[in-house]
């Protein structure tokens, strides 16, 4: 049996797809590539949760789970990206003002 609240988070899932697309872009940060696969991951994984019920329990069941980890995987190195690439700036930055 589909839970409602399964389906509610994937309409949701696909309605955020253009915030998330606005915001990301709009961004100009690094690492958007990673934070784009991993929405997607994410969303696959909503989608897969309501196939689940309908075919194949086992293989959309696999993976659901499969994508999640994708999906944390990718919000991993998105996240080291954006944090190495400022962290890089910043001592770049610390290291001109030192010398003079």
């Amino acid at each position: 049996m589909v839970l409602s609240t399964e389906i509610f988070v994937m309409i949701i899932s696909f309605i955020g797809l253009p915030l998330f697309y606005g915001m990301v872009y709009s961004s100009k940060m690094p690492g958007t590539r990673f934070f784009w696969y991993a929405y997607f991951s994410l969303l696959l994984s909503n989608t897969f949760t309501v196939i689940e019920e309908y075919w194949y329990y086992d293989l959309f069941n696999t993976l659901e789970h499969v994508m999640i980890i994708f999906g944390s995987v990718f919000i991993f190195i998105a996240v080291l990206r954006l944090t190495t690439v400022d962290a890089k700036k910043e001592s770049d930055s610390f290291s001109n003002t030192d010398g003079e």
